[in-house]
């Protein structure tokens, strides 16, 4: 048994193994269930003994395993007879797969290291063994059984394990390999007593012989040398007997084969390949070594050990004397020396110890001199082997050379010709700094050549001294060449290892006249290592030296040059790099997309001085891809730049920069192409970049063209007359054009006109600005006439700029000159302007309300750290936006003392262009001030209104704008059901968590809302049934919680069932409540289910107030929604059952889903409606503080004052902000009422504007006209989220036009000017009288005052009516709302607000609607109120008009005809039945009446009647002759036909001056006006006035009646009347 385990944890596998062997059905067992003896005895030694590096080879399980298949291979095996065995060993996968051997022989000495050896020298690294000894009884047969029961025998049991056979025929070879050697093991074993008594008796006969011819002293050693072999200083291995005569010159050498031992019995193993020549004669090296008078020869044999060590074996061959002395034969003995043998020193050992001595008398030296120690040291160290070779003259020869060699270290090869012409023996000496592998490589070649040999063995020694020694043994063939001599491969050595500082200091001597500079060389002579020494020449060390003494302290710098030599195609490339070298994966890239291959790569460091200092040079042989010529001294400079640029970080990295070698750019221009291609492909170029790298890199000449069509454009040093330089640029161009007609690829072609195109519709670039360091920006922008692109999305801005560089792109689209929007912070690299279009289009929907039209950025930074911290991340975003900002200001004009100035270095072809205003957006709601700082670094005219929300502005959260503006809209909707939001309790769900601004401030908009769902990108929260009150204090407590989240929400105070769950949670358990809530019978979901059934819930409203897009219509593709992120969750308009939508952020709805669910009755409008309160609190910041710039300017304000005023202002703001959501929603329910009536009306409104080309109804997802006639077939007009856009586009046309006229410039609507500022900034007149903006303001306030009193469609169907202008029309509108004085009825109504119905409400403003625009229509088509607008100005029509219509206001009840006042009570009871109050329900019930009321003022002027005296008469004229009845049943039958309805307009216009022209007929009859009340004069006069016209009269009356105008009036009628009245006009004496 094997002794105590080696570890306590031994012993615990050890016995957790023979527990499981025990319990094992397949181990072997003896009677009473305990394992044999000898099985436990060899499970002890695995466990003890194995070794193994796979993951399982120490446990219990398996060490039985192979406990067990070991046993099982070796069950029967006869004595003497090894069991050797391979199997395949299959593990759980491929890679647990192994090749087990198992072996199992007697045991002897040498098993372990031999086969061990054995499978090294075939390539097989073991992953397990173990070898264990084991006394096994085996019976005749062989198999195993019990002690007594047979012969026991100590066996030597080898389990191995290895990687599994790669070739076919593998485990034949290694069986054989094995057997073969355990073969050569038991014959060396057997036999090693018989050799050793052979080598006993050969120096006992050799002390007995007196051998002729040697020395006493030799022949001590000889046989104290073979006593110490026989003495186990050799591993006797096997031997053979010669027996020799010579008889003259015949000699004899015959093989005893009775005396073969060992390894040698077998006859065809050789220990010599020369003992005889190919004739069967004696080789004369063999003859010579019998024939001298050496008693024995130590040296190798031929064959390598298979036993012990995998070595060649040593051969001791000794000679046998007869008695007279007489050479009888030769004892051979093959073995290995023990390592004692190597290790002792060799004066200690016999024969070595005379040798060395000799040696060292020969030398003469003094004994224990210097150089006698030396010389004694040098023999010590010498090759032991060689030394056992060496005769004593050419040990004592080599000895002293080597102690030459240390007096004065240089290359010294010293050779021995092995005597039986199988190999040379090689030492050469190295001085230590000239030695590396590639020297003793080239040193090896050199032999092995000299000699027509290979190396079969080299033996590098170092030791102490400055020398080192390496010996080669070249295997050579019986005959080889003599080689060259020893003093030619000295030579040859020494110039292999001349030292390659010697090089270098002839060159600089070379390079300096014959006179190294002081201190240079000695500064260089070490500082290349020696893989540069080796691969590179001194000269070209000499450029290298000169740029790394020229870095100073660069950390880079670059060369590309040709080496001597080199090919056209290639060119060299080298960086120098301080202290540390760049990473190779980092280095090829950009070197081949230089349009460069890299055929080789070295890395070198170099050191200079004392090693202070490190460089490293990364040397790159490159060739072009192409194969096409580089003019290397041309491309030079560019290249070097380019490369340098690249790894800087200042350019990008793709194959744009192949054009600095095959098109000789410079890296901007490239960084150029590279930025319009970025361009095109936002904008949809159907092409890769990829593909526009290889277009341009295949048409080098093309894309200098190109550059040179954009130096000409803009270069500012080029001609300064536009003139000029439009002659430069047209030559340019045609220069292109003319290149192009040899492009055959029309791609390619279409690729090129492209770039000439945005060329070309480029007007400024930033391109050669310089930064203040007077490098280069770190970005490229330009701006972009969009209209002039080709093939460009729509919608077309007005203007972009584009940016791009290699931190960041972007691009800031602008819809007019005056626009403003927010810049977003895009994670779309691809089509990041794609989602910016998407944007502006709401934008200028939603800008439709303020000054600015819409216009939006984004920009995506293309270096945020990966894995870096949120902070990390937001700094490096940070920084991308500052570059995108500066690269906007860049090419943007100034206002500098009321001047516009344009930027430096920039030639503009556009008009003066300074207005640029931008705000926050997604991911950039903190970096207002940073832009702000910008606009104060770059003294921007517009300071800090540049970026509204700063420090110094309106914070939408504090002010909680937004959500308040969406309150709005969502208000409405809810009085519009019949329900006050603010009193009663209604269920809420939604988007967005309580620290978000508009989600925050919303769900504190009401205390009677009752949130039962909500989720945001974190978490989910679930309050099925919620205290209104309660969680009303807890999400006020959590607005206020700095950064919080759901998950800071007080679980206590949600209700039964609730929680806050986790949006990365694998399944959410849900509570009973949270089932009935979110109609789920599982007991679990996914919180991908559960926000999707949150998104469905049957809600009364449904707040967004979080990012992202979650509804669609059903026919739509969550692939072309745009937001990947919600693509889960997203759910169809048909599934939607909240009632209302508020849509306080952006698309939350795509507008296909918000149509869909209008049209199934849903409640919503738009995100540009709904939260435009935070783009119109930035415009109106933006404009605020234009005008206290311009206050502090002036001397009206003082700057210290001016941010305690912003300050001061910021309700009243908000109050402006909030009338303009008020009544763009109501103009949205007014107009709602009447969609369906009015749709052929919108339909002409969308027609016109595409006619104009301002609409494109797909992009803006409006109906087409098949869609619109579906529409008015179902009875159904637009919807609302269709009518808020056609809102938008109605104000966009309307001041887009109006900034085209004069009209803004009307002294009575600076009115306006002064109402859009808070009351606080009225005394600034100065300031507002010269606020910049003052038209485009004024613009806005009509155009927003306009639509959203009469509607989208009513100027045009205006101009429709009338041929009116846009700026006429709005100037009788601006008049008219003055003259009828209508603000108070407006205010009372909008009083109504849940005090009355909503309906009553909209039927009230309706009605005032229709009067308004009855009296706009009455100024555009009235000559006299025209030509006094035209002349007088609003001012003048409303002094004309106001007092007088007012006048007739008044007395209206008592003029009126006694049915038409019959009318007018009717209307006042309907009013107030309706629930208007007495005062509202006046009047309204006065405003049909007062639709001639401009009629009725110009007959006043005309008769010199008082207002109400010809109103009386011109009512009475109407009741009388039938007119108003007429009028009344026109107006209630319309004709559907378009033109037809104008025509019956037409006519009944007519019909009216008919009347008023049969007015004037009777005050002219009456002459004078009448006293007294109407009704008291009203009768004669018209009895007095018919008796004098009663034929006409008569004739008239008798037509009316047989025209029965009860029974409805068509065209036809109304035509026949009109004529009708007319006659009777003439013949009564009017006109």
């Amino acid at each position: 048994m094997v002794e105590g385990l080696h570890t306590s944890a031994d012993k615990r596998t050890l016995k957790k193994v023979l527990d499981l062997a025990l319990a094992h059905k397949e181990t072997p067992k003896i009677r009473g269930g305990a394992l044999t003896p000898e099985f436990a005895n060899y499970v002890e030694q695995l466990v003890r003994f194995a070794t193994g590096e796979d993951r399982y080879w120490d446990e219990p399980a398996s060490l039985l395993a192979r406990a067990i298949e070991a046993w099982k291979a070796a069950e029967k095996r006869k004595r003497g007879t090894p069991s050797v065995s391979f199997r395949l060993h299959k593990g759980a996968d491929w890679r647990e797969t192994r090749l087990v051997l198992e072996i199992a022989t007697d045991d002897m000495p040498f098993i372990v290291d031999s086969v061990t050896s054995a499978l090294a020298d075939a390539g097989k690294p073991l992953s397990f063994f173990v070898n264990a000894v084991v006394n096994v009884t085996r019976d005749g047969k062989g198999f195993r059984v019990a002690e007594g029961e047979g012969k026991t025998v100590a066996e030597s049991m080898v389990h191995a394990e290895m990687d599994p056979p790669v070739e076919e025929g593998e485990i034949a070879i290694l069986e054989a390999e094995i057997r073969g050697v355990l073969a050569d093991v038991a014959t060396s074993v057997s036999d090693y007593e018989a050799m050793r008594a052979r080598m006993k008796a050969a120096f006992e006969q050799l002390e007995r012989a007196k051998p002729k011819g040697v020395d006493k002293e030799t022949l001590a050693e000889s046989v104290e040398f073979l006593k110490k072999l026989w003495e186990n200083k050799f591993t006797f291995l096997g031997m053979r007997r010669y027996k020799f005569s010579a008889k003259g010159a015949k000699q004899s050498f015959v093989r005893d084969d009775d005396g073969d031992l060992g390894i040698l019995r077998d006859s065809d193993r050789r220990i010599l390949k020369t003992t005889f020549s190919d004739e069967g004669e004696l080789s004369s090296s063999v003859a010579a070594f019998m024939e001298s008078n050496e008693p024995l020869i130590i040296t190798k044999a031929n064959t390598r050990s298979t036993v012990h060590r995998r070595v060649h074996m040593d051969y001791i061959g000794v000679k046998t004397y007869d008695d007279a002395g007489k050479v009888t034969g030769e004892e051979r003995f093959v073995g290995l020396l023990t390592a004692d043998m190597y290790n002792r020193p060799a004066s200690d050992i016999p024969i070595l110890r005379i040798k060395e001595k000799k040696a060292v008398e020969a030398a003469g030296f003094r004994a224990g001199g210097h150089n006698s120690k030396a010389l004694v040291h040098i023999l010590e160290t010498f090759p032991r082997d060689e030394m056992f070779q060496s005769d004593v003259a050419t040990l004592c020869e080599t000895a002293l050379g080597i102690l030459r060699l240390y007096k004065r270290p240089r290359t010294k090869l010293f050779l021995r010709r092995d005597r039986f012409d199988r190999f040379i023996s090689a030492l050469v000496y190295v001085p230590r700094d000239r030695f590396s592998s590639a020297v003793r490589e080239q040193i090896g070649e050199t032999l092995a050549k000299a000699f027509d040999g290979y190396i079969a063995a080299f033996n590098p020694y170092f030791g102490e001294a400055a020398l080192v020694r390496v010996h080669f043994i070249v295997a050579i063939a019986p005959g080889a060449p003599a080689g060259p001599g020893i003093a030619e491969l000295t030579r040859r050595m020494r110039e292999i290892t001349r030292n390659w500082s010697d090089g270098l200091l002839d060159a600089m001597r070379e390079a300096h006249e014959g006179a190294s500079p002081l201190g240079l060389f000695k500064r260089w002579e070490y500082a290349f290592d020696a893989a540069y020494r080796e691969r590179l020449s001194p000269a070209e060390a000499l450029d290298d030296i000169a740029i790394i003494e020229g870095m100073g302290d660069s950390k880079l710098a670059l060369r590309a040059f040709r080496r001597p030599g080199g090919k056209a195609s290639e060119i060299n490339i080298k960086l120098y790099c301080r202290n540390d070298p760049y990473r190779l994966s980092d280095l090829f890239p950009p070197i081949e997309h230089l349009g460069l291959n890299v055929v080789q790569e070295s890395g070198f460091e170099i050191r200079p001085g004392q090693g202070d200092s490190l460089f490293f040079i990364q040397d790159f042989l490159t060739e072009d891809r192409s194969g096409r010529a580089i003019d290397a001294s041309g491309v030079k400079k560019l290249l070097e730049e380019t490369l340098g640029a690249v790894i800087d970080g200042r350019t990008e990295d793709d194959r744009f920069n192949a054009l600095v070698v095959c098109a000789g750019l410079n890296w901007r221009e490239a960084w150029y192409l590279r930025a319009v291609a970025k361009y095109l492909m936002q904008a949809g170029i159907p092409f890769s970049q990829s593909y526009i790298e290889e277009t341009l890199s295949k048409h080098p000449e093309i894309s200098r063209a190109l550059i040179a069509v954009f130096h000409a454009r803009f270069n500012p040093a080029g001609p300064a007359k536009k003139e000029a330089r439009a002659k430069e640029l047209e030559t340019a161009v045609a220069r292109v054009k003319t290149l192009l007609e040899a492009v055959q690829s029309l791609d390619e072609d279409r690729i090129i006109r492209r770039y000439l195109n945005l060329i070309l519709s480029s007007v400024r670039t930033n391109y050669y600005q310089r930064a203040a360091d007077g490098g280069c920006k770190p970005y490229i922008s330009f701006k972009i006439v969009s209209a002039s692109i080709d093939d460009l999305p729509e919608p077309r801005p007005y203007r972009e700029i584009f940016m791009s560089g290699p931190k960041v792109d972007g691009v800031h689209l602008r819809f007019g000159a005056v626009a403003r929007g927010g810049l977003r912070w895009s994670d779309r690299r691809e089509d990041y302007r794609t989602e910016v279009l998407g944007l502006v289009k709401a934008q200028r929907v939603k800008n439709a309300v303020i000054v600015p039209t819409g216009s939006k950025g984004g920009f995506y930074p293309k270096h945020l750290p990966a894995g870096g911290d949120r902070n990390a991340i937001f700094e490096e975003g940070r920084a991308a936006y500052m570059l995108f900002i500066r690269s906007l200001l860049d090419i943007t004009d100034n206002i500098v003392g009321g001047k516009t100035i344009a930027p430096a270095s920039v030639v503009r072809w556009d008009e003066e262009d300074p207005y640029l205003v931008v705000a926050a957006d997604k991911g950039t709601a903190t970096f207002s001030d940073t832009a702000n700082g910008i606009s104060a670094e770059y003294n921007f005219w517009l300071g800090d209104a540049f970026a509204s929300g700063g420090s110094a502005g309106y914070d939408h959260k504090v002010m909680g704008i937004t959500a308040r503006g969406a309150w709005e809209a969502v208000k409405r909707h809810f009085r519009e059901i019949g329900k006050d939001i603010q009193k009663t309790p209604f269920t809420v769900a939604g988007v967005g968590d309580m620290s978000g601004d508009v989600f925050g401030n919303g769900m504190l908009l009401s205390e009677e809302i009752r949130l039962v769902a909500a989720f945001d990108h974190r978490d989910i929260f679930i309050d099925p049934n919620p205290d209104a009150a309660k969680s009303f204090a807890e999400r006020t407590r959590m607005f206020a919680l700095p950064r919080s989240s759901w998950a800071d929400y007080d679980r206590k105070l949600i209700s039964k069932g609730g929680g806050v769950f986790s949006r990365s949670a694998k399944s959410i358990p849900l509570s009973a409540e949270m089932k009935a809530l979110l109609e789920i019978s599982a007991d679990a979901a996914t919180p991908q289910e559960i926000m999707k059934a949150i998104l469905k819930l049957p809600v009364e409203l449904f707040w967004l107030g979080g990012i992202g897009t979650y509804f669609k219509a059903p026919f739509e593709e969550n692939s072309r929604v745009g937001d990947r992120a919600n693509d889960a969750i997203r759910i169809t308009s048909d599934e939607m059952r909240m009632q209302v939508v508020g849509e306080g952020a952006n698309l939350g709805l795509t507008q296909a889903g918000r149509i869909a669910f209008a049209l199934k009755g849903g409640r919503l409008n738009t995100d540009a409606i709904d939260n435009s309160a935070g783009v119109d609190s930035s415009d109106h910041e933006v404009n605020i503080k234009i005008l206290l710039s311009g206050a502090i300017e002036n001397g009206e304000l003082k700057a210290a004052s001016r941010n305690a005023l912003l300050k001061k202002m910021t309700e009243d703001v908000a109050q402006h902000v909030l009338a303009h959501n008020y009544d763009q929603t109501r103009a949205l329910s007014l107009m709602q009422v009447t969609a369906a009536q009015d749709i052929d009306a919108y339909a002409r409104f969308m027609s016109a504007l595409e006619y104009e080309g301002r609409l494109d109804r797909v992009v803006e997802g409006l109906p087409d006209d098949k869609a619109v006639a579906a529409r008015k077939t179902q009875g159904q007009g637009l919807t609302r989220p269709e009518l808020a856009v056609l809102l938008a586009y109605a104000k966009m046309h309307i001041y887009e036009t109006l900034l085209e006229t004069k009209a803004p410039d009307d002294p009575s609507l600076a009115r306006e000017l002064i109402s859009y500022f808070p009351d606080e900034t009225h005394k600034f007149v100065k300031a507002i009288e010269g606020h910049r903006l003052k038209r485009e303001i004024i613009a806005t306030r009509v155009s927003n005052e306009i639509v959203d009193t009469c509607g989208a469609t009513f100027v045009n169907q205006l101009m429709e009516v009338s041929g009116a202008s846009i700026a006429d029309i709005s100037l009788s509108y601006e008049s008219a709302r003055r003259i009828l004085d209508l603000k108070n009825f407006g205010a009372a109504v909008d009083g109504l607000d849940s005090k009355a119905p909503a309906a009553l409400q909209t039927d009230l403003y309706n009605t005032a609607v229709d009067l308004l625009a009855e009296q706009v229509n009455k100024i555009v088509s009235d000559v006299e109120a025209s030509n006094a607008l035209a002349k007088r100005g609003v001012a003048g029509l409303v002094e004309q008009y106001k007092e007088p219509i007012q006048a007739l206001k008044k007395a209206l009840p008592e003029i009126l005809p006694p049915s038409a006042a019959q009318s007018l009570q009717t209307r006042i009871a309907f009013w107030k039945g309706r629930g208007a109050p007495a005062s509202i329900a006046d009047q309204a019930a006065l405003m049909p009446a007062l639709e001639f009321a401009f009629d009725i003022v110009n007959l006043s002027r005309e008769t010199k009647w008082g207002s109400g005296a010809i109103g009386g008469l011109f009512f009475a004229v109407g009741h009388r002759f039938q007119i108003e009845p007429a009028r009344a049943a026109a107006k209630t039958s319309m004709p559907e036909g378009h033109f037809d309805r104008l025509a019956v307009r037409r006519l009944i216009d007519e019909l009216s001056q008919r009347q008023g022209a049969l007015t004037k007929s009777v005050a002219a009859f009456a002459k004078t006006e009448p006293k007294g009340a109407a009704k008291n004069w009203l009768d004669p006069m018209f009895a007095d006035w018919r008796a004098k016209h009663c034929v006409a009269v008569e004739r008239y009356e008798k037509f009316a009646a047989e025209l029965d105008i009860g029974a409805g009036m068509s065209v036809g009628k109304l035509s026949l009347l009109s004529t009708k009245l007319a006659d009777l006009v003439e013949r009564t004496g009017g006109k």
